[in-house]
C-alpha cells in the first residue's frame, strides 16, 4: 500500500473503449465484473495493448462448464470461450469463493495455465433497514421463501413436488405457503406445468417477479426461513441477505453454500425429500432446529459491500507492486 498513491486503477465495470484522447495513468487496472464481454478476446487483447492495462476479470462460476445439463444448449460453447479469454490474457482473477477458484485452477491446468493469481473475494451485501410492512399481511399462515430465477438447477421441482404432497397429506390450510421470488428462465416446462395447473398448489405457493429490493427484503425478514436447495452454485448472495437479516435457512447439501453459510444454516441433499420436510415442519412452528439457528444468527457479521470492494482494490494494488519490482 506504500505506493498506492503512484498508480491509478482504471476500474471498468462493464466493457468499453476509452477515447485515444483520454490520459491513462500506468499501470491501470482494467476490471471487468461481468462475463458478458469475455467473448471479444480480441477486442480486449487490442484495447489492454493500447492502455497497458493489467487485465482482472471476475468468474462468478463454472456451470455451464461443469453443469452443462443445467444451463442453455449455446453456454457450454459460449461460456468455454470466455474462460478461454481469462486464462489467455488475465493478469489476476476474481472469484467469489474458494469452491469456484478450485474449479477454475483445474480448467487453467488443463488449458496450460496454471500461475495467475486466483483471488477468492466474497460478495458484500448493502440491504436498506426499511421495508414495507404492509406486504406480510397478505399471509395468513406461516411462509417460506425462495430467491431464485426458475431454472432446472435450482431444483424448484423437488419442492414443488414436496408442497403438493404435503397438502394432499395434511391439508391446504396445515401447510405453510411457498413464496418463489424470481422470474421465469428457461427449460423448465415440467416446473411450469405444476406452477401453473397442479390444482394442489394453486392456493399453497405464490410467485413474486417483479418486486423491488425493499419488498423483497421485507418478505424475507417475516418468512419462517430461506429455502434453497440448488443442486450447484458460485456463490449463493440469498443466503448471505438471509442471515445478514436473521432469517434462519436450510440450504442444499453443496460445497459453495457451505463455504457461504459455515456452520449456521442446516444443510439437507437436494435429492432427500424426506427430511427437508421434516426441517420445514420444525421451521413452521418455531422449533428446536429454528430456535437453534436463530441463536447462531446472532453473532453473524457478512462481509460489506465496501469491504468486499476494498478486498478487490488491494489485491489489484499488490497485483501492480509485485509486476513492477
Amino acid at each position: 500500500m506504500a505506493h498506492a498513491y503512484k498508480m491509478a486503477l482504471c476500474l471498468k465495470f462493464c466493457f468499453s473503449f476509452i477515447p485515444s484522447s483520454t490520459k491513462i495513468f500506468y499501470p491501470s487496472i482494467y476490471l471487468l465484473l461481468s462475463h458478458h464481454h469475455l467473448t471479444h478476446k480480441n477486442a480486449i487483447q487490442r484495447f489492454l495493448v493500447r492502455t497497458k492495462s493489467y487485465f482482472v476479470p471476475m468468474v462468478h462460476d463454472l456451470i455451464p462448464l461443469e453443469y452443462p445439463e443445467y444451463s442453455r444448449q449455446r453456454e457450454l460453447s459460449r461460456h468455454r470461450a470466455r474462460i478461454k479469454t481469462v486464462i489467455a490474457l488475465a493478469k489476476a482473477v476474481v472469484v467469489p469463493t474458494e469452491t469456484v477458484a478450485t474449479s477454475l485452477k483445474s480448467f487453467s491446468t488443463k488449458n496450460g495455465q496454471d500461475n495467475t493469481p486466483i483471488w477468492a473475494v466474497p460478495h458484500g451485501i448493502n440491504i436498506r433497514n426499511s421495508f414495507k410492512e404492509t406486504l406480510s399481511d397478505i399471509y395468513n399462515r406461516p411462509y417460506f421463501i425462495y430467491l431464485s430465477t426458475i431454472e432446472p438447477r435450482k431444483n424448484h421441482l423437488m419442492l414443488l413436488h414436496l408442497w403438493r404432497a404435503m397438502v394432499q397429506k395434511h391439508g391446504e390450510a396445515e401447510v405453510p405457503y411457498l413464496v418463489l421470488v424470481g422470474k421465469r428462465g428457461w427449460e423448465n416446462e415440467n416446473i411450469l406445468d405444476l406452477l401453473d395447473r397442479s390444482p394442489a398448489l394453486q392456493n399453497s405457493v405464490k410467485e413474486k417477479n417483479n418486486l423491488s429490493d425493499e419488498e423483497v427484503t421485507a418478505l424475507l425478514k417475516r418468512a419462517n426461513g430461506l429455502l434453497f436447495p440448488s443442486f450447484t452454485e458460485g456463490y449463493g448472495l440469498p443466503l448471505v441477505e438471509a442471515m445478514y437479516l436473521q432469517v434462519p435457512s436450510i440450504c442444499a447439501d453443496i460445497p459453495a453454500l457451505r463455504e457461504v453459510g459455515g456452520d449456521i444454516p442446516y444443510y439437507i441433499d437436494p435429492l432427500d425429500t424426506p427430511n427437508w420436510e421434516i426441517m420445514i415442519d420444525d421451521f413452521k412452528k418455531h422449533g428446536p432446529l429454528w430456535q437453534n439457528q436463530m441463536e447462531k444468527l446472532k453473532t453473524y457479521e457478512p462481509l460489506s459491500w465496501d469491504g468486499s470492494i476494498a478486498q478487490t482494490v488491494e489485491n489489484c494494488i499488490s497485483l501492480i507492486e509485485r509486476n513492477s519490482i
